[in-house]
């Protein structure tokens, strides 16, 4: 028995799942105000679950060709980076005397299984990944630009600034504030904090370019300036200066940074 790549919608889901697990398990607020275990847990049962069926069960493609069996070839240079990702944190939490280790756990677990999901579908996991982040995005410029001219309206259905969230963060399910006297709105859309929001950013926009899809990157852009967020601010530096050294046709490029920047501010 066999099922066809690109008719096997369940598998998809199942991809989507874990590209979802992933975002929502690094950072946002729902691991503060759900059990951030039953993330961990159900994230890993399904990619668990993704690594079986490639191996139990053979794929083949649109030409009715064996896409996936169940024989393996070790690549090293993705062993050894794999072992460099366990290895990191679990040195970082010891350096920093961090008590619980549950999301060292988490990445030590993910990573394993990433490794042994194989090329193939590690690749559909991040195109899935990506496409996420965009429309968390674009959902979260949508609400920082209301916030910032009008007021969100009372029927947005708000989870509330709990004790149990960092910084008492209004939490409205899929996007969130900071409860602060700041005069400025940073966006950080379902994440703790606008940096946390701004890591991700930074791997989505990387993807987008890689993927050559201009309105994915201008989704990004725009919502990575509005997080104000130094670390990004340095990423959007690099890569204009990347776009001015190799993009043919710079003096557009640099225009469209400007005209949004003076939008904003």
């Amino acid at each position: 028995m066999s099922f066809k790549v690109h008719n096997n919608i369940f598998l998809n889901i199942l991809l989507y799942i874990i590209a979802f697990g992933i975002l929502i398990g690094s950072g946002s607020l729902f691991r503060y105000a759900y059990s951030y275990n039953l993330i961990m847990l159900m994230t890993i049962l399904v990619m668990a679950s993704v690594i079986f069926y490639q191996i139990f069960i053979p794929v083949s493609n649109i030409n009715n060709k064996i896409y996936i069996t169940n024989n393996f070839n070790i690549n090293f240079s993705g062993l050894i980076l794999v072992m460099f990702f366990i290895f990191f944190p679990i040195i970082s939490d010891i350096i920093n005397q961090v008590k619980s280790y549950e999301i060292t756990y988490f990445y030590i677990i993910m990573f394993i299984l990433t490794f042994l999901l194989g090329a193939y579908y590690r690749g559909k996991i991040l195109s899935y990944y990506l496409t996420l982040m965009v429309i968390f995005s674009f959902i979260s410029l949508l609400f920082f630009f209301t916030e910032l001219l009008f007021e969100l309206p009372s029927f947005i259905p708000y989870y509330g600034n709990s004790e149990a969230l960092p910084l008492k963060s209004n939490f409205y399910y899929v996007w969130s504030s900071t409860n602060s006297n700041s005069i400025f709105i940073r966006n950080q859309s379902i994440f703790w904090e606008p940096g946390a929001f701004g890591f991700h950013l930074i791997v989505a926009t990387l993807l987008a370019y890689e993927a050559k899809n201009k309105l994915f990157i201008t989704i990004l852009i725009v919502a990575c300036i509005t997080t104000m967020s130094t670390t990004v601010y340095i990423f959007l530096s690099l890569l204009v200066a990347y776009q001015f050294i190799s993009s043919n046709n710079k003096i557009r490029f640099i225009g469209i940074i400007f005209f949004i920047l003076i939008i904003l501010y």
